[in-house]
């Protein structure tokens, strides 16, 4: 491993229109601090997937290649990762920020695997295309239909 890919979440927060965006160069300086410019080879803004859920992080991610010299600093360096995780194991992230993976674990813990176990969940059905709320009801299920009442797709959420 010669290099890592590294992430923080940009701080902009769903629901919250105030959450301040902490833009990728000064991330980056803030990254520099820890383990040296030398040490980060290239950047960039990216995304992941998140539950639709008030007070979460949006998803945006300032994302770093790194040398894995750099991420041994970072992991073993006093100051400590500052909420820097690995892409590709997000469940690294620190206490300060979100553990995305067990997060979504836990919402959809285990949902129903067959029609008789979904008596008692909240249910709704809808038209492909029509408009939903993107609120996050793990519990939920949802059925998708064509026009012609076909299911398409059943989901919870």
């Amino acid at each position: 491993m010669s290099h890592v890919w590294i992430g923080k979440f940009d701080g902009t927060i769903q629901c919250d229109k105030e959450s301040p965006s902490i833009p990728l160069g000064e991330m980056r300086e803030q990254l520099a601090r820890l383990i040296g410019d030398a040490a980060i080879l290239n950047a960039k803004r990216t995304e992941r997937p998140m539950p639709q859920l008030c007070g979460l992080p949006s998803g945006v991610i300032n994302a770093y290649e790194i040398t894995a010299a750099g991420w041994q600093l970072l992991c073993d360096g006093v100051a400590g990762k500052q909420g820097f995780f690995r892409l590709d194991q997000l469940e690294q992230c620190s206490a300060e920020q979100v553990n995305v993976s067990r997060l979504i674990g836990t919402l959809t813990a285990s949902p129903p695997h067959a029609v008789r176990d979904l008596v008692g969940h909240p249910l709704r059905v809808y038209q492909s295309g029509d408009g939903l709320t993107k609120d996050w009801r793990p519990e939920r299920c949802n059925i998708e239909t064509d026009k012609e009442s076909r299911i398409v797709s059943v989901w919870f959420g």
